[in-house]
């Protein structure tokens, strides 16, 4: 990461938080992102995309240990994700690609210094992913939401209900164990299942897994 010391007048302010896999950031990039910045971190190439502003820029990343010119996502015939980082940029049949864009070094300087975040518990995690739905419905995006430990204890949360102007961070605790790409809602009946991709056709909710709990997160 770039020194906390190292700062210059025109330096711009990150907060980096690291995903526990490749899936995670593709899934990240599914919302609006058309290309995926990466720089060289040791033996690794840092993978990263940019989030919430909340004084400093959030960057989510993964160090990857390949290097290519595209991150593919797509899902496979058995409802599995497919993800790779490769030059070829028709590597599975309808998958999905964002470029990536290889740069000489991160201008960016690390810091903490957030605004204010207000974290707000919400009843259940089902709740949650309703009021995304509905969010989704309106604004026609493919919302997510983040899944984190802090504790001992798991969580989810979501920064899409108050606005990105607000610095609101709305989360439940949970008992699930098992790991998953998203919530896909069943209108009809009303019912949330785990999905282990996100595909087209149907309602979805991005599970973005963090490595780590973000730093302004106090339950």
């Amino acid at each position: 990461m770039p020194g906390k010391n190292n700062r210059e007048k025109n330096s711009l302010d990150a907060a980096y938080i690291r995903l526990e896999s490749l899936s995670d950031l593709a899934r990240f990039a599914l919302g609006s992102h058309s290309y995926v910045k990466s720089v060289v971190h040791g033996k690794n190439h840092r993978l990263m995309l940019e989030g919430e502003v909340i004084g400093p820029s959030i960057v989510y990343y993964f160090d990857s240990t390949a290097s290519g010119r595209y991150l593919l996502y797509a899902p496979d015939s058995d409802g599995k994700e497919k993800v790779s980082v490769t030059s070829s940029q028709g590597e599975y049949s309808s998958s999905l690609r964002f470029p990536i864009v290889e740069l000489s070094k991160d201008p960016r300087v690390e810091s903490t210094n957030f605004k204010k975040v207000e974290c707000v518990m919400a009843k259940d995690v089902e709740s949650l992913v309703r009021a995304l739905v509905s969010a989704a419905a309106e604004y026609d995006y493919v919302p997510k939401i983040y899944s984190f430990n802090h504790s001992g204890s798991r969580y989810f949360a979501t920064m899409d209900l108050f606005g990105r102007k607000e610095h609101v961070l709305v989360y439940a605790k949970s008992d699930e164990k098992a790991k998953f790409a998203a919530y896909k809602y069943d209108y009809i009946n009303d019912r949330i299942e785990h999905s282990d991709s996100v595909s087209n056709g149907g309602t979805y909710i991005r599970v973005i897994n963090l490595a780590e709990p973000f730093q302004f997160f106090k339950p």
